[in-house]
């Protein structure tokens, strides 16, 4: 089946070879990102938009497709709140419009949902409210999505005498979660026919923006064998299977110095 065209050929032909030079490593994925977002800007592609943390729900793309996992949530989410919340670093936030067509749609939200369902009660439920799949801050809407439903979580220094999230009290300690929670923060959003235009794009964007946070917990050996067999799955004939290591590689995984 011939692949859509949604965008001008120039454009289409600029993102594409962007993508391309990431899978063949001639150049690295944040530079390609930010490459793709600013000729996308030109072209005014991009939105921005202000989400509250009910409105976004994980791309199915990130982190090799695994999503995200709650107990990283909380771990990230506590040095956050160590740190102190910070508006500046939240407005980097990258997200895709969740897919108007079947079955992309029910897929998306089905994986949202297993991911609630294996999370122990430390994912918020679905609200269906759900606009936005994440590929940037994932991790940190999903604990501010857990603080709002007053989710429980293994963070000793968060819970309460319940086990759970407080808001209230969590809240008292930074004014700029409060905010956050309230009423979100401003989001760089690529429209749907984006990720029927450029299948791959999801998968660089979230790399990208998984290696440049402070608080990304990084990739895991499972993580990093899937994204290797889907670099491998999608790659062009010229492009080898040591391309897609090397492409991996770039992001300085735990296991790359492992012989």
């Amino acid at each position: 089946m011939a692949q859509p065209s949604f965008y001008p050929q120039a454009t289409v032909d600029f993102v594409q070879g962007s993508i391309d030079s990431v899978m063949s490593g001639k150049r690295g994925p944040k530079t390609a990102l930010k490459d793709i977002l600013e000729h996308l800007s030109e072209q005014n592609i991009v939105l921005r938009q202000t989400l509250t943390v009910e409105q976004v729900m994980v791309h199915t793309a990130n982190r090799g497709g695994l999503g995200l996992n709650a107990f990283n949530a909380h771990v990230n989410g506590e040095k956050i709140l160590d740190i102190g919340v910070d508006e500046d670093e939240l407005t980097k936030a990258l997200g895709f419009q969740r897919m108007p067509l079947e079955p992309q749609r029910s897929e998306q939200m089905a994986f949202n949902q297993r991911l609630v369902d294996s999370s122990k009660g430390m994912l918020a439920p679905m609200t269906g409210k759900e606009e936005v799949c994440s590929v940037g801050t994932g991790h940190t809407a999903a604990f501010f999505k857990a603080i709002n439903a007053g989710c429980v979580t293994p963070q000793a220094n968060l819970k309460d005498e319940n086990g759970r999230l407080s808001k209230e009290a969590l809240c008292n300690r930074d004014k700029r979660l409060q905010s956050a929670l309230a009423n979100g923060w401003t989001w760089q959003i690529l429209p749907w026919q984006c990720q029927m235009q450029w299948p791959r794009l999801p998968d660089l964007a979230q790399r990208a923006l998984n290696a440049s946070q402070n608080v990304a917990s990084l990739m895991s050996e499972l993580e990093v064998v899937v994204t290797i067999a889907e670099l491998d799955e999608a790659r062009t004939d010229d492009l080898n299977f040591k391309d897609c290591i090397t492409s991996v590689a770039r992001h300085n995984p735990p296991c790359k110095a492992i012989s």
